[in-house]
C-alpha cells in the first residue's frame, strides 16, 4: 500500500480535495492550510482556479517567491518583524 500511495500521493491528494469541494455547501468558504510539502505551482493553480479555494502555504524562509508586480524576495523577507506576515498581492512563482 505505501509504494501505492508514494508514486499517485499527489492524483490522490487532487481527488480528495475535488471529492470536498463536491460535498461542501456553496455558501462555504473555505481556507486550505498545508506545510510546505504542497508548494507547488500546479498545485496553487488546482487550488485556486479549479477548487476555487483560499489557501496558506508554509515556506521555508529561504525560498524565493515573486508578486503579480515581478517583486522577489525570499519568504522570510515578505514577513513583517512583529511576526505577522505581510499582505501584498499574490505571489505567481516560487524557486
Amino acid at each position: 500500500m505505501y509504494r501505492a500511495l508514494k508514486n499517485n500521493r499527489a492524483r490522490y491528494e487532487d481527488q480528495m480535495l475535488s471529492k470536498l469541494k463536491e460535498v461542501l455547501p456553496n455558501d462555504v468558504k473555505l481556507t486550505l492550510l498545508t506545510d510546505r510539502g504542497f508548494a507547488d505551482q500546479k498545485f496553487f493553480n488546482f487550488l485556486e482556479n479549479e477548487l476555487k479555494f483560499n489557501f496558506i502555504i508554509r515556506f521555508k524562509k529561504g525560498t524565493e517567491l515573486t508578486n503579480s508586480k515581478g517583486e522577489t524576495k525570499k519568504a522570510g523577507e515578505w514577513l513583517e518583524k512583529k511576526w505577522s506576515s505581510k499582505i501584498h498581492e499574490k505571489c505567481n512563482h516560487y524557486k
